[in-house]
């Protein structure tokens, strides 16, 4: 249960500052929850539906339509 917590609480600060900013950087994230790089990259790889990972970046998965919800252009 503490550890189902946890990971609530982690993907809650997650959500936050990606609603916050559209984007956060893997090292941004180990800070931000406390934890190891791994333990934020396992919660990602077990929520991939939800987020995306890449190089070194967290962004929000695509909108469902194949899309992806950040702009390269930025």
């Amino acid at each position: 249960m503490i550890a189902t917590k946890r990971k609530a609480d982690r993907l809650a600060l997650i959500d936050k500052q990606l609603a916050g900013k559209g984007v956060l950087r893997l090292r941004d994230a180990v800070a931000l929850l406390g934890v190891s790089e791994m333990t934020v990259r396992r919660t990602l790889a077990q929520h991939g539906e939800r987020y995306s990972y890449y190089g070194g970046y967290i962004l929000r998965a695509g909108n469902g339509d194949g899309a992806p919800n950040y702009d390269l252009q930025q």
